[in-house]
């Protein structure tokens, strides 16, 4: 976090300790994809740059034609530095994407955390070169985890990073 970010979240949230200053402590990107399990790996490691975790549905649902022990969801967990580079990404690249290709984009907050739905990966710079190989349209979502679970903070805090 910058100085800047520090000063002003103790000014606008009357805090007395810069150490207590709430900040975002984990982005989860997630990957919902049941008919192929290479497609989704290979789209998360063109856009993140590693090999996400593959989650199996530990009960079967009918309704969605899902078996118990099929790969249902990929999920890639951003910590630290890495944070601040995705961040940069969104801001500079995709938030614009974004408002091209919907007028408002689904954001929903949580008790500690907010969640955006992409509707498209193409609008990842990486990933626009190799689009033939993925003829279908999949969706991320990108869940933001934050320190607190005061709301005030966390609009602080999404305002602050420019995320929405």
């Amino acid at each position: 976090m910058n100085s800047s970010f520090i000063e002003d979240s103790i000014l606008r949230l009357n805090s007395k300790n810069p150490h207590k200053i709430s900040s975002i402590t984990k982005i989860v990107i997630s990957l919902n994809y049941k008919f192929n399990v290479v497609k989704p790996i290979y789209i998360l490691q063109l856009i993140f740059g590693r090999k996400p975790l593959i989650l199996k549905s530990k009960k079967s649902i009918a309704n969605f034609n899902l078996r118990e022990g099929m790969y249902s969801s990929y999920k890639i967990t951003i910590r630290g530095k890495l944070i601040d580079e995705f961040l940069n990404l969104m801001q500079s690249i995709l938030f614009v994407r974004l408002s091209l290709h919907q007028s408002k984009h689904k954001f929903k907050i949580n008790n500690n955390s907010a969640t955006l739905a992409v509707p498209d990966v193409s609008i990842f710079p990486q990933i626009e070169s190799e689009m033939d190989k993925i003829n279908s349209r999949v969706g991320l979502q990108v869940t933001y985890v934050f320190s607190t679970n005061k709301r005030n903070e966390i609009t602080s805090i999404i305002s602050n990073n420019n995320i929405l």
